[in-house]
């Protein structure tokens, strides 16, 4: 889930309740299927406050390097400028929105990276990685 050192810890106990879960409805279906309410396992309330704690964390952390300065160097229109220009304009207008924005461009970037993983080539083979599925 997040590249910085110390979300990994809590990244890897969201991603085994994850899989208990996962796990835990498997076996739940197998062992008690017809059985009438046999169905319903308790909530996780800690799991709920974890990911609740842990999107607050990703979004400040991709807030700030949102907005970082850009590179001195690089021309009025290199995009990265113009990016970072719009970055810190969004968060002195609607802060709450720029918040709402990063998470999107997140969820998104998940997306493709998900999409990616599970592309396959026509002959229904999984692409090599780091390939493209455009042309």
């Amino acid at each position: 889930m997040g590249d910085s050192a110390p979300g990994r810890p809590l990244t890897g106990l969201l991603e085994a309740l994850e899989r208990w879960s996962t796990e835990r409805q498997a076996l739940l279906a197998g062992c008690n299927a017809g059985l009438p309410g046999a169905g319903e396992w308790p909530g996780l309330p800690g799991l709920q406050e974890a990911r609740g704690l842990w999107a607050q964390l990703r979004s400040r952390e991709q807030l700030r390097r949102a907005l970082l300065p850009a590179p001195a160097e690089a021309g009025p229109l290199n995009s990265r400028v113009l990016a970072s220009r719009m970055l810190r304009l969004m968060h002195g207008e609607s802060p709450g929105y720029l918040r709402h924005f990063t998470a999107y461009v997140d969820m998104l970037a998940g997306l493709q990276a998900l999409h990616d993983r599970n592309a396959v080539t026509p002959a229904g083979r999984p692409l090599r990685k780091g390939a493209s599925t455009t042309s």
